[in-house]
């Protein structure tokens, strides 16, 4: 039986969706990557992007969205691979044994606690890898279970993914979470990635939260606008740069500054 909640949900995030409130938007553009990050949020509430194209905003009773999200790593296989590499470099190079086990030694931890994880799929990253990205935040998250699920193509991001309707405790608070999320090899056997967006809150407070957590969500432009501007580049001739400039200059004279501002046609 297909989840009635999740196919509602799924419907609105891939037509278009509104919600009656007062609402701030969030623009802010990386020349270094090239990404535009858009979306709209509460007054009450805070929000930030980051060049890589993350957006993510908090509300004031533990609310929480985040859209874009991405992880790539290694596989034990591939990091221990490169690492018995380099240290045969190193030895072959004649340094000092002690100099390359430091070496070594600082390669590891420069990899971190998440660098090297095996194949995960999505729901693995949800019950394994999110927890843990929490408690490198010093939060700990506990009793993580996947409710619902239902598999969308390419649903609000650019990989095929699944929809999941998850619980679990926050810091001693239960939280209901509904999350896309997707993962697939870079390099087969060696490196994998994953993307996500979602949504959460207090238990108590999610279904009444939900609204305007999904009015946030689907507001987020970064790969949509990207995409279309690469189609239309290609269609008017357009090389990257130019078809950047033209784009931007019509984001800034739609909004009054770069950054958290009010939210206009």
């Amino acid at each position: 039986m297909r989840n009635v909640l999740i196919v509602i949900v799924a419907t609105v995030l891939g037509a278009g969706f509104g919600y009656a409130q007062d609402l701030k938007t969030h623009v802010e553009f990386y020349p270094a990557t090239g990404n535009l990050v858009r979306f709209v949020y509460p007054a009450t509430w805070s929000a930030l992007s980051t060049a890589g194209g993350m957006g993510e905003t908090n509300g004031p009773n533990g609310e929480y969205v985040f859209m874009g999200i991405t992880g790539q790593f290694m596989t034990p296989e591939a990091m221990e691979a490169m690492v018995t590499q380099q240290k045969r470099i190193l030895i072959q190079s004649g340094m000092p044994p002690r100099q390359v086990d430091m070496l070594i030694r600082n390669l590891r931890q420069s990899v971190g606690p998440t660098g090297s994880q095996p194949f995960h799929s999505p729901e693995e990253v949800i019950t394994r890898l999110f927890p843990l990205f929490a408690s490198l935040q010093n939060k700990q998250v506990t009793n993580t279970r996947i409710d619902q699920s239902e598999t969308h193509a390419g649903l609000h991001g650019p990989m095929p993914g699944a929809l999941h309707l998850v619980s679990y405790t926050l810091n001693g608070v239960v939280h209901r979470g509904l999350y896309y999320v997707a993962t697939q090899w870079i390099t087969p056997g060696q490196t994998w990635m994953f993307y996500s967006s979602g949504c959460s809150a207090p238990m108590e407070g999610f279904d009444a939260t939900l609204p305007m957590m999904l009015t946030i969500w689907k507001s987020y432009l970064e790969d949509t606008v990207r995409s279309d501007w690469a189609e239309e580049s290609v269609r008017e001739g357009l090389n990257a740069a130019e078809r950047w400039a033209l784009e931007w200059g019509k984001v800034l004279r739609g909004y009054d500054a770069v950054g958290d501002v009010d939210n206009r046609e």
